[in-house]
Parts: structure tokens; C-alpha cells; sequence
């Protein structure tokens, strides 16, 4: 193994090229470095001893050596294994190596070979060998002798960070460079050429070129030109839009900017380009400069970031200094989120800290805030986004594995067709064996028709617009067929089902009724200091609490305000006096907790300093001092009628100074509480949420919630959506029972147990706890066979919710997990479709975005116009006048710089609604119905050319330049449209095969293809034929084309197996528009059938001449017959 595999890369083998005379296709007719000198010799040699021995004709009997060397060069650009065995030898070592051959993670790109770089170290005479992939840096480590993409470590003492002095000598920045990449995002926009040239060179491409050729040289020309011009025209366009897109990638990534950066020990002003992880800035340094630039760890102060644009997090976060954590304690990035700060996001404000006697890198000479930089250009959390979206865009790919078994069927019957053809026309020595291996060639290429690929990237594509117009962007278009296999459909609880607005109901069992809820204005003063001292809220410039929207509706409830770090009550009394915030210890999923240290007028103990401490029930009480008896019941009752409960809590601190608080470390402030009540809130459903979950069980989906919240909190809402049966008789939850150290079932509100290998129900309630318990001792195989019984996970971790949609996909499901953001994160990228859900702040910037460039492009018109022509018509100045005032008053363009995105997941809702998870299945179902027609459609089409290429040609039977070129324009016209086809508004219970290989596929095409074999059959053995004369002598297949009345007859016939084979397998409800809705294959397929029969019964005269038709129609008495029964069929 020469890499650490990561996220990115799975392996690399190293190679060296070959000396370019021994490469394969590299050998000419005058050289014989290669192989294929001496086929280009033996070529030319067959046939001038074999057949035509001219001088002249050498060139023709070179050509099929040509073009095999050509296929071979082509083989080396398609596939970077072959590229590897013609091109390459294995190197040894990495001292002997050039290039290394690169194969990435599943989904995250395609195999390829980089160029191994090697470059003098700044220090000593060491050699650096490296190598780019995907933008990312590979660097060797001779210790390891591993390939390492290498990271700024962050893994220390909070002291070791803290004190860090930046890059403080030449010698070390030098080895920095070395080591890190530039904070640069660099994005080359290739030009229309060469996006042209890599999309002319693809396989399917070269290709369709080579049966344009063919057909060429059997002198269908317009045919020909068509075929080549509906490609060049449909390349061309996928390249202008792969150059739009590729342009927004490139305007996504942060623009460099003067920052201050503390480097060879003084604060001086450098790009932000020029950033290198160990640096130490200032954020901000300019007004108009408050993107972060970089990942950042805060090493002082206070920042309020907008992380929405990243991550879909609708809150704006605080960030804290690690100077307020635990020196002596580990950084850890994960669990100190609340420290760092993602490159690209929205620094809305900075408070600076009190530098008091600091000095140096820790005291910024323009007073902002000390932030070391971590991580730079595509490393970052905004790099790896724009790396996602750039490369995600080339895996627009079917199933390879069954899409290439499915075609080598097909060409089983294509080389039984083209044997059967040449060993018959060959018993006839007068026949051209030219034009037989001509005809084979043609059987062989119709496996797969041009219209393929056009047709299975339309289906995507309109899919990504449908969905677009919806609010919903997509990173990874590979994904949407997957939509239309989900089986289960998991939801986070709190911003996904619920709504961001809390309501605080009140404070449970600080009155004699421990179950009441007392009102939070009526509260007892302690309880009241823990509500108001138990954040960490901050307020803005603009005189707004920024935070978590529980703490915002609680300081505001209990009617104290927040002013730095001091809350004061509105209504001042005896009881309730000013606090001041001395440490916060932030929420943390792994705590389920977060604490503050107050200070405030020394109380009756003697003592001014306070803990406060709010968290979950279960946690906090492992912290009290007493538990009441009656906790664990109230509790229980309160979340199982669906409140969210957290438990409060307060203790004196008997510090006499402030170092001595602050010194002390968490665990030694965080114990022996008082109990002050339980805090009682409540999340509204979203309006939609109830319908969309019915909707999803009523289409045959799984239903599931995925959530931190406590278990009976859960059920409640689960039972309250319909996730779950509304019968507690049905509802089992996992128990723990501590005695045994073991997990049970229970069913809600009663004792009676049962074995947790057991499944009591289908309706099952796992906390994180259980489902960790059942992983380690019951085993993986019983965990996948009950994990699709269990409706809620609840009390489950960011960590623990990525594990469950591993386990679920192990066991088989294809999975939707829909969160909205930050903890969702790991969950939503493992499922195979993540849909990430927008805050409504963001989808209102991205509305008034769209909005202002709609008016910019109004604008962009009038000025076409003229100011001259504006000025004389009056109707049109005021029109223009008007829509100037409109653009000043929108304060100019609301971009989200990162356009629809979220890095959170691949499908992007900009509308915070569950909703948008039935649109992408619905959208996946039409998009996996469209594809697997459009296969069906393929296997008749190829099953009956070639029996039309090998049996009928045998006979005599061809169709004109004029008649092909027809026949392909139509049915170029009824696929556009069945691409088109829409989603049904209602998802069906039924849902759509999962793949090609089904029996009701196989015997559809196969019943078909019977029915239009006796069909030609038919029209050749028992009708036509007795209406025609003998044939004179053996059939000339080099013939020019004459029109006959077999000829106009079959081809009749094949124009109406067409519209049949259309119509027929067009699949419609319930899954995309019905046929007789779907207007315009309808009509486009009516036209092309009410063609056939006028042809057929010669209804306009001056048509038949037009596409070479014989136009007697009592001729065709008994084809009407024949013509008939195959519609009917």
C-alpha cells in the first residue's frame, strides 16, 4: 500500500512510460518499433495477393489497420487501465517513477494518471515527490513510506495553539510552502475546443461517428449528415452549458483581499491568497471584507458567523476564543466546533477580546480578532463544496454493470444476425464480399442507436431543471435515478418536521404540583437566574440576539435583557438582580449539556459566583446533588405528551478569586446541582408535515425519524405525523434496565418486558444508548433484520445517525435522509439521496437574487433600445424609470455566494419544507421509468434490425437515403418528447422495477419482437409476394436502390412498428404523465401513424413519389389486414 486512503482516494500504483517507439499504436508503416508495422505489411500484403494486386489500392487495405490503430490510441484516453498496460511499466520505487495512477473513492470521480512532481527540499538535498489530484495535494513521507494528504494538526494541548507565534522565520515559511497549498481556488475555464475535443473523443461519440461512416460508404448521405449534424448540435450544446456551469463554480470561490497577518514576528498586510496554514490573521481587517477567508480556529474574542451559506444552518453561530476552553485540556475540532470558523462563511460581527498585557501575535494592530489559519484553498470547507459540484458533474452515468450485460445480449443476436448473413450471401460467389461485411458491420453497430445517450442524458437533465424550478439544486446527478428506488425515507425532528419557532410553556416541578407548568414569568427567583445565565447568546450591532432561538425566546420571555456579557432584568426587584457571564461551557451532542459561570452580588452563603447548567433529563440528573423521587416520572409524563424537557440546575461556587474560577475545569464545576425544574418548550409541526408523511406511506416507503430528542418527545411527534400508529398498545420502546446492565422492550406506559432479541412489533423506539448496546452484543446480522421495524431513533448523536444509514444500507434499503444542516451533515452524505434543507433567511436571499437579475436582464434590454428611442416614447420611459427605482430600492444583488448548494448534501432545498423529498422521488421515479423504457425500447429496435439487415437484405430488401433519413427525423422527435414526460402530482403505491433484468422486461420485448417478426414475415412469405413477379437470376445486393412494392410495404410496416414500439412501451401512470396527456408524443406518435396509413393507402399521391413509395392501394388490401393487427397488438 502506497497511500493512506481517505475520503478521496482509495489507491495508487506507481508507472513509468515506455520509450515512445514501443508503444503500440505509435508504430508506423515506416517504422518498426511496433506491432503495428507489421500488421500495416500483412494488410497490404493480403490483398494485393488476394485480391486486387494495384499499387493503388495499398491505402484501402491499410484502412482497417487504421482505424484498429486509432481504436487502440482511443482505448488509452477511455480507460486508465489500458492507457497503464500500453503506455506504462511498473516503477519499482518512488525514486524510478513519473506517473502515478490514481484511483478514487466510489462516487467520487474517475481513475486517473497524474504526474508524479518532484522538487529540491528548501532544506537539505532531500528530494519532495508529490502529486495533484482532484486539487488535492499528495505529499510522500519517507517515515511512512506512505503517499499522505497532509493536514495542519490540531490535536494539542488549547495552550500549544494558543500561544503560537505564526511564522515567525524565512526558513519556515519556505518549508510551510513545502508542506501546505496556497489559499488560492483556482479554476481554469478550458475553452469551447477542448471541451469539444474530450466530448468528440468519448465512446459512445467515436462511436456514432464510425456508423455515420459506414453508412456513408453504403451512400446514405442525407441520412448520414443527419445522424452527425443531431450530434455535433447535441455535443456542442452540453459543452456550452458545461462552460456556464464551470464559469458559476469558478465565481463561487473567495476572492483574495489585504488582511492582516502576523508573520517574522509583526502584524503586516499580505493577500489573503498568500495564507498558509500556522499563519495568524486578523478577522476582520477591512468593513467591506467579512468573508472568512479560510478555516480558522478563533484564538480570541467573540465572532457571530452566517455558516447558512455552507452548511444550511439557519441560526447565525457564535464563535468563542480558545482562550475560554480548558488550557490544559485537547483541541478537538469535532467536539470544539464552537471555535472554528469554515472558510467562505459570513463574518457578521467581532467583538475583540481584552488584550490586557498581551502582546504580539495575540494583540492585532488593527483591534480585531486572532484566528489561525488550519486549512487553505481546496482543503477548505468551501473547497471541498466546489470540488464536490465540479467534479460531481461528469458522473451523469446509468447502471455500467447491467447497462453493459444488457448490451453484450444484444449483440449475442446482432453476431447471430451478421453470421447468418454472411454465411448465406457467401454461398452466392457473385455477391460483393464487401457489402456483406458492409451489412455486418451495420447489424453489429445497431446495438446501440445514436438516439442512446442523447436520450439518458435528456432524461437527467430535465429532471435537474424540474427540480431546479422547484427550489432544489443538485451537486451529484447521478443520484436522481436512485430517488426512484427508495425504500426507506428517514427525517431528522427538530427544523425538518418542526418548526425553528419555540414556545416556552413554562417550568415543571418547582411547585407543589410537580407535574404543573407554571409560567416562566411566575418562576422562583433561582430557577429564574438559571434561565437567564444558561446561554450563550450575544447581541449584535444592530441590537439583536444572535444564538440558538430556545435562548433568544427564553430572555425574552422572562423579560431580562443581554448587553455584553451581563444580563439585567427589565423589572429590577429584590429577588432578581444583574448577572454577568464569567465562562460558558457550550452545548456539546456527546455532553447533551452546556453550563455558565455567573457572577452577581455575594448571596447569603457568601458566595458570587454561580453554576447554571441546563440539559437533558437524563443527563443532568447523573449531576444533581438530590434527585427528587419524582423525576424520572414527571419527566417521562412531560415528553411523552411531546414536550421537550430539559432539566435546570444551579450550585454556589466558593471561589474566592476570579483566577481560581477560571481555572477550574469543567468537570469540577459541572457536579452537585440543586434541581431548579424542568424547562417545558414545544416545536410547532410544519404545515406540511403531517401530509408528506402519509403521502411517503402511502406510496410504499418506510418511514423513519432520526432524532436527538428524547424518546417519549419523539413517539409524540411520530405518532402525532403518522409515522407511527396512534395505539400504545403497538408502540415498543428499548429500555435500559441498569440492574442487569442489559436493554428490554417495553410497550409504552407499561412493565412488561420482552427479550430484546425479540421483535414485539413493527413499530420500534431505539434510543443511541440501545442501539449501541444491540451493535456490540447482539450482533450486525440481527441488527440489519431489525432496524427496518424501528420508526424513531431517538437521544441518537451526529455519529450515531451516520451508523444507522450505514447499517440501513447494508442491509440492502436504498435510503433518503432529510435534514436541515450541521448535525446532519455525516447522515445526509452517506444516504444514498441527502436532501439538505435550507433555513428560509437563505431561501429569501436566493429568491431576491433571482429577482434582481431578472430586472437586470429587463434593464440589459432597454438598453438596446437606445436612450434616444427610450426618451421618445413616453409609455416606455416611465416603464424604464419605474424599474430603475425598483433596483435601488432592492439594495443590490442578495447573492449567496455559493449559489444553491449546501455542502451538507447533494440535493439543496431552498424551501424549509419536507416536500421537497417527495419532488426528488418523484423526479427519481420519472427519471428511473424513462431509462428503463428507453432500454426496452433499445432491445426491440435491435432485435428487429437485425433481422431487417440479415434476412430481408438477403432478399432484396432495403430502404432509400430519404426513407432513413425520415424514419430517424420522426423518431428523433417522439424521443425528445418522451423525455419530457412529468412526474404525477400524487406518488403511487406501486413503484417502479428497480433495474433492466425483470421478467416482466424480458417478456414484454420478447412478445413484441414475436409479434413484429410475423409481421415482415407475414408481408414477405404469403401477401406481397404472390402479387409479385420472380425474381430474374440471383438478387444484386450493389444495386442502386429501385423502389419496389416489397420494398414500400416493409418499410410501411417499419414505420408503423415504430409509433407501436413507442406507444406500446411508453409507460405513463403512475409514475410520469399518461400517454393522452403527455400532448405532445401523443400527437407527435398520431402524426407519424395517420403518415404510415396515407402512405399506405396513397391518400396524397405526391407524397409517395417524395419518399419513394409505391402508391397503388388495392395493392395493399391484405397489408391493411396485417397493419391493423400489429396497431392492435
Amino acid at each position: 500500500m502506497l497511500i493512506d486512503p481517505d475520503d478521496l482516494v482509495s489507491s495508487i500504483s506507481l508507472h513509468n512510460r515506455k520509450d515512445e517507439r514501443w508503444i503500440w499504436y505509435n508504430g508506423l508503416p515506416y517504422s518498426p518499433s511496433g506491432p503495428f508495422f507489421w500488421l500495416y505489411n500483412a494488410s497490404a500484403l493480403i490483398g494485393l495477393v488476394f485480391y486486387e494486386p494495384s499499387i493503388w489500392m495499398i491505402p484501402t487495405y491499410f484502412l482497417p489497420v487504421c482505424i484498429l490503430q486509432a481504436l487502440v490510441w482511443l482505448l488509452t484516453k477511455w480507460s486508465c487501465s489500458i492507457r497503464c498496460y500500453i503506455e506504462c511499466i511498473d516503477a519499482a520505487d518512488i525514486n524510478g517513477s513519473q506517473l502515478i495512477r490514481v484511483r478514487p473513492q466510489p462516487n467520487n470521480g474517475e481513475e486517473e494518471l497524474v504526474r508524479l512532481n518532484c522538487r529540491k527540499r528548501a532544506s537539505g538535498n532531500k528530494i519532495l515527490h508529490f502529486f495533484e489530484f482532484q486539487k488535492v495535494l499528495y505529499f510522500y513521507e519517507e517515515k511512512k513510506s506512505l503517499f499522505v494528504r497532509r493536514k495542519y494538526e490540531t490535536c494539542k494541548e488549547v495552550q500549544d495553539l494558543y500561544w503560537k507565534n505564526g511564522i515567525s522565520f524565512s526558513a519556515e515559511l519556505a518549508e510551510t510552502m513545502e508542506r501546505f497549498p496556497l489559499n488560492k481556488m483556482e479554476i481554469k475555464l478550458p475553452e469551447f475546443k477542448d471541451l469539444f475535443i474530450e466530448r468528440a473523443t468519448a465512446p459512445f461519440f467515436v462511436f456514432q461517428v464510425f456508423c455515420v461512416a459506414l453508412w456513408c460508404l453504403d451512400e446514405y448521405w442525407y441520412y448520414s449528415l443527419f445522424t452527425l449534424f443531431m450530434l455535433v448540435m447535441f455535443e456542442s450544446t452540453l459543452v456550452k452549458q458545461q462552460q456556464r456551469n464551470m464559469s458559476e463554480i469558478r465565481n463561487m470561490g473567495n476572492k483574495g483581499f489585504a488582511i492582516q497577518c502576523y508573520r517574522y514576528n509583526k502584524w503586516t498586510s499580505i493577500s489573503s491568497e498568500e495564507l498558509l496554514p500556522g499563519d495568524i490573521v486578523s478577522l476582520p481587517s477591512e468593513p467591506d471584507e467579512r468573508l472568512a477567508p479560510c478555516d480558522l480556529v478563533l484564538l480570541s474574542g467573540r465572532v457571530i458567523c452566517d455558516e447558512s451559506l455552507l452548511t444550511g444552518e439557519s441560526v447565525p453561530q457564535v464563535k468563542e476564543g480558545i482562550d475560554q476552553l480548558d488550557m490544559s485540556s485537547t483541541f478537538n475540532e469535532n467536539e470544539n466546533l464552537v471555535s472554528v470558523i469554515n472558510g467562505g462563511t459570513k463574518i457578521l460581527q467581532f467583538i475583540p477580546a481584552e488584550k490586557g498585557n498581551l502582546t504580539g501575535a495575540l494583540r492585532p494592530t488593527d483591534k480585531g480578532c486572532p484566528a489561525l489559519v488550519v486549512r487553505t484553498g481546496f482543503s477548505t470547507t468551501q473547497g471541498q463544496l466546489l470540488r464536490t459540484i465540479l467534479y460531481g458533474s461528469k458522473r451523469v452515468t446509468a447502471n455500467n454493470k447491467e447497462t453493459g450485460l444488457f448490451i453484450a445480449i444484444l449483440l449475442s443476436f446482432a453476431i447471430a444476425a451478421s453470421y447468418h448473413l454472411y454465411t448465406e450471401g457467401s454461398k452466392d460467389e457473385t455477391k460483393s464480399k464487401f457489402k456483406l461485411l458492409l451489412e455486418c458491420t451495420y447489424i453489429l453497430t445497431s446495438v446501440v442507436p445514436p438516439e442512446l445517450p442523447i436520450q439518458l442524458s435528456l432524461a437527467v437533465n430535465t429532471s435537474l431543471l424540474a427540480l431546479h424550478k422547484l427550489g432544489l439544486f443538485c451537486t451529484e446527478p447521478f443520484r436522481i435515478p436512485y430517488a426512484g428506488k427508495i425504500d426507506i425515507v428517514c427525517f431528522d425532528k427538530t427544523g425538518t418536521l418542526t418548526q425553528d419557532e419555540v414556545v416556552i410553556d413554562g417550568v415543571a416541578g418547582v411547585g407543589d404540583d410537580h407535574a404543573k407548568v407554571i409560567p416562566v414569568i411566575d418562576l422562583p427567583p433561582e430557577t429564574t437566574r438559571v434561565l437567564a445565565g444558561a446561554h450563550a447568546l450575544h447581541m449584535s450591532d444592530d441590537k439583536q440576539l444572535v444564538g440558538d432561538p430556545l435562548e433568544i425566546r427564553i430572555l425574552k420571555d422572562i423579560n431580562w435583557s443581554l448587553k455584553g456579557d451581563s444580563c439585567t432584568p427589565l423589572v429590577r426587584s429584590r429577588e432578581n438582580k444583574a448577572l454577568k457571564i464569567e465562562k460558558k461551557y457550550y452545548f456539546s451532542s456527546a455532553l447533551a449539556r452546556m453550563s455558565t459561570v455567573v457572577s452577581h452580588e455575594t448571596d447569603e452563603n457568601g458566595s458570587k459566583y454561580t453554576a447554571v447548567i441546563k440539559g437533558s433529563a437524563e443527563t443532568i440528573r447523573a449531576r444533581l446533588n438530590v434527585v427528587p423521587e419524582w423525576y424520572e416520572r414527571t419527566h417521562k409524563k412531560l415528553a411523552k405528551d411531546g414536550y421537550r424537557v430539559l432539566a435546570l440546575g444551579s450550585r454556589s461556587l466558593k471561589y474566592e478569586t476570579r483566577s481560581e474560577m477560571v481555572q477550574a475545569d469543567r468537570d469540577e464545576i459541572e457536579r452537585n446541582f440543586n434541581f431548579r425544574g424542568f424547562l417545558v418548550t414545544a416545536s410547532p409541526l410544519k404545515e406540511d408535515t403531517t401530509k408528506v408523511i402519509n403521502a411517503l406511506k402511502e406510496s410504499s416507503h418506510y418511514v423513519t425519524m432520526i432524532t436527538g430528542d428524547a424518546q417519549l418527545t419523539a413517539v409524540h411527534v411520530a405518532r402525532k405525523t403518522d409515522m407511527i400508529v396512534d395505539d400504545e398498545e403497538k408502540i415498543y420502546t428499548l429500555e435500559n434496565r441498569p440492574e442487569k446492565s442489559d436493554f428490554v422492550w417495553r410497550r409504552l406506559d407499561e412493565e412488561i418486558e420482552y427479550p430484546a432479541r425479540e421483535f414485539p412489533a413493527d413499530d420500534l423506539c431505539v434510543s443511541g444508548k440501545g442501539f449501541t448496546w444491540i451493535s456490540e452484543n447482539l450482533g450486525d446480522e440481527f441488527l440489519r433484520k431489525l432496524i427496518p421495524k424501528i420508526r424513531v431513533f431517538a437521544r441518537v448523536s451526529p455519529r450515531q445517525k451516520e451508523t444507522i444509514i450505514c447499517e440501513l444500507k447494508a442491509a440492502g434499503f436504498h435510503t433518503v435522509m432529510c435534514g436541515d444542516g450541521t448535525n446532519d451533515v455525516g447522515a445526509l452524505r452517506q444516504s444514498h439521496v441527502g436532501v439538505a434543507l435550507l433555513s428560509q433567511t437563505v431561501g429569501e436571499k436566493l429568491d431576491k437574487q433571482q429577482v434582481y437579475m431578472k430586472k437586470q436582464r429587463e434593464i440589459a434590454t432597454y438598453a438596446r433600445l437606445g436612450q434616444h428611442r427610450i426618451d421618445q416614447n413616453q409609455q416606455l420611459k416611465e416603464s424604464f424609470d419605474k424599474l430603475m427605482k425598483e433596483m435601488e430600492d432592492m439594495e443590490g444583488p442578495q447573492f449567496v455566494q455559493l449559489g444553491d448548494a449546501s455542502i451538507a448534501a447533494p440535493f439543496t432545498s431552498r424551501k424549509a419544507s419536507p416536500s421537497a423529498v417527495l419532488h426528488v422521488i418523484k423526479q427519481g421515479r420519472c427519471t428511473l421509468v424513462t431509462t428503463l423504457q428507453m432500454f426496452s425500447i433499445l432491445a426491440l429496435n435491435s432485435l428487429i434490425s437485425a433481422y431487417a439487415q440479415s434476412a430481408l437484405y438477403l432478399k432484396g430488401i432495403k430502404f432509400s437515403d430519404g426513407q432513413y433519413t425520415l424514419l430517424a427525423f420522426l423518431i428523433a422527435l417522439c424521443f425528445l418528447f418522451i423525455s419530457r414526460a412529468e412526474p404525477l402530482d400524487k406518488l403511487s403505491r406501486r413503484r417502479p422495477l428497480p433495474n433492466i433484468f425483470n421478467i416482466y422486461s424480458v417478456t414484454t420485448v420478447l412478445v413484441q419482437f414475436a409479434v413484429h417478426f410475423s409481421c415482415l414475415q407475414g408481408i414477405h412469405n404469403n401477401n406481397l409476394r404472390q402479387q409479385m413477379p420472380p425474381a430474374d437470376g440471383p438478387i444484386d445486393l450493389e444495386s442502386e436502390f429501385e423502389k419496389s412494392l416489397l420494398n414500400s410495404a416493409v418499410y410501411i410496416i417499419s414505420l408503423s412498428m415504430q409509433v407501436n414500439t413507442l406507444a406500446v412501451n411508453y409507460r405513463g401512470a403512475p409514475f410520469m404523465t399518461p400517454f393522452m396527456e403527455n400532448k405532445q408524443l401523443s400527437l407527435s406518435l398520431g402524426g407519424v401513424g395517420l403518415f404510415s396509413l396515407a402512405l399506405a393507402s396513397n391518400m396524397f399521391p405526391w407524397v409517395g413519389p417524395f419518399v419513394l413509395i409505391v402508391g397503388d392501394s388495392f395493392v395493399f388490401k391484405d397489408f391493411f389486414l396485417l397493419l391493423n393487427h400489429n396497431v392492435s397488438s
